[in-house]
C-alpha cells in the first residue's frame, strides 16, 4: 500500500524493560485497523511525538505499511485534520 491517511483511534503506553516507554498507536481506515509502535529511545521518535498527543478522531496522513496492517515507524506522519472536542453539561441525578 502506498502512503495513506487514517483516523487516529488512540494510544496505549507500556514501560520498557530497557527503560523508557513504548507507545502503541492505533489507526483506522475503511473499517481496517492499523497500528504502529513508537519508542522514545529510537531516532524516529520525534516523528511520532506530535501524534501521541493528538486528539482521538483526527486524521493522520503520511502513513505507510511495511507488512499487512503494521504501519512503518519510519514514515512521516502528519496531522491533516484536527478534531475539536466540545464540552457540554450533563446532569446526572
Amino acid at each position: 500500500m502506498d502512503i495513506f491517511e487514517a483516523t487516529y483511534k488512540g494510544m496505549q503506553e507500556r514501560k520498557s524493560k530497557h527503560g523508557g516507554v513504548f507507545y502503541y498507536l492505533f489507526f483506522e481506515k475503511d473499517g481496517i485497523k492499523y497500528k504502529t509502535m513508537a519508542y522514545e529511545k529510537l531516532r524516529n521518535f520525534y516523528r511520532w511525538k506530535k501524534i501521541i498527543n493528538a486528539t482521538r478522531g483526527c486524521t493522520i496522513g503520511g502513513l505507510r505499511c511495511v507488512k499487512g496492517t503494521l504501519i512503518d515507524g519510519n514514515c512521516n506522519p502528519e496531522i491533516i485534520k484536527e478534531v475539536n472536542v466540545n464540552q457540554f453539561k450533563m446532569d446526572f441525578e
